[in-house]
């Protein structure tokens, strides 16, 4: 009985370490830094795996590459380069061995939770990347992926952060900070600065992010909480947008497919434009000024201050418009289209619908 068990215990031993050799347990560090990044423009790139950016101390660039494989020697052929650009600008890159095409990537983890559809990514053209182009699995090809971890300066001049494929989070920085991703989810947390994200596939976490943002992504949804600073811009082709506890001078949103929604918001000039999908803005703050939405296919809601004075121009195709003020001049009376003043200036507040409801109410 004794000897079987322990004939059991080796062969769970061995599919244990089958296991382990199956996921890729061969792994390599690599380390690399830029110095005097503080004070130039830098990158650093990679095509499949999580980055997490932090700040750190001192003027330099750290990265720690952890590189995941299904075997010693193709994690040996994973390289760190560093190659100088115009104007002292330096990018850190990863380097992929260069007969390997389709990489096979688990998203084990912490990847669990994140949004995208790793079996897509074997499809179509692939990502282009130092040139080359790759294509990215969960069940095919060789196991090889690279975990970035990059500490930096709190406050930088410029940075971009590109990874194709996995995701990218980054928290307590400042400065001109760019996201580059192709299908990546992000989360961002405490960034000060003019924040960029750029992106074919992948949704966006963020909060307390003050300066000016702007998103463009193709697919994927969108999600602040917390902004403070000049301009707030949104464009996507699919997907929501939603930001709550907002204080800027610009609010830009320009979505295709997908619902938009700022809440508990502090605007003074607002711009959207919606081909299908609701529009919601509620305001809380009394310096609006502005506002100008332009919605083909969806409903408009504004909620504004009790008190707040507004004249509204409404011009609806086809829907039904909603004034829930009192004393509303002239009354609304059913009707679709036409100016309508509540109180005396306030915002200048113009919206056009092809198919939805207008409805302007008190919060």
């Amino acid at each position: 009985m004794r000897r079987n068990t322990g004939i059991l215990l080796l062969l769970a031993a061995a599919a244990l370490l089958a296991a382990r050799s199956a996921f890729g347990e061969a792994e390599r560090t690599l380390r690399a830094d830029i110095p005097d990044a503080a004070h130039r423009a830098f990158a650093v790139e990679n095509l499949v795996g999580a980055m997490h950016v932090t700040a750190g101390s001192g003027d330099s660039v750290s990265v720690v590459a952890t590189v995941h494989a299904e075997s010693e020697a193709l994690a040996g052929a994973v390289r760190l380069e560093r190659v100088a650009g115009d104007a002292g600008a330096v990018t850190l890159h990863v380097r992929y061995p260069e007969d390997e095409r389709t990489l096979r990537y688990p998203g084990r983890g912490e990847d669990a939770d994140w949004s995208f559809d790793l079996f897509s990514f074997s499809s179509g053209d692939g990502h282009r990347y130092q040139g080359r182009t790759f294509r990215v699995s969960r069940s095919h090809g060789r196991l090889l992926y690279v975990d970035l971890e990059v500490r930096l300066p709190a406050r930088v001049a410029a940075g971009r952060f590109q990874t194709l494929v996995g995701r990218i989070e980054a928290s307590g920085l400042e400065g001109k900070l760019t996201f580059d991703v192709a299908s990546a989810d992000l989360r961002l947390e405490r960034l000060r600065g003019q924040i960029a994200l750029r992106g074919t596939s992948g949704d966006v976490t963020a909060s307390d992010i003050a300066g000016i943002w702007s998103s463009e992504f193709n697919s994927g949804d969108c999600s602040i909480r917390g902004f403070r600073g000049e301009s707030l811009s949104f464009h996507t082709t699919s997907g929501d947008i939603a930001a709550r506890d907002v204080e800027a001078s610009r609010v830009r949103i320009q979505t295709t497919s997908g619902d938009s929604s700022i809440r508990d918001a502090d605007i003074e000039d607002l711009e959207a434009s919606a081909t299908s999908g609701n529009v919601e803005i509620d305001q809380r703050g009394a310096r609006l000024a502005r506002v100008r939405v332009d919605a083909t296919s969806g409903d408009v809601l504004l909620r504004l201050p009790r008190d707040a004075s507004f004249q509204a121009d409404a011009n609806l195709s086809s829907g039904d418009l909603r004034i829930d003020y009192r004393d509303v001049d002239p009354p609304v009376n059913d009707r679709s289209r036409g100016v309508y003043r509540h109180g005396t200036g306030g915002a200048d507040i113009r919206v056009k619908t092809s198919s939805g409801n207008l409805t302007i109410e008190p919060r």
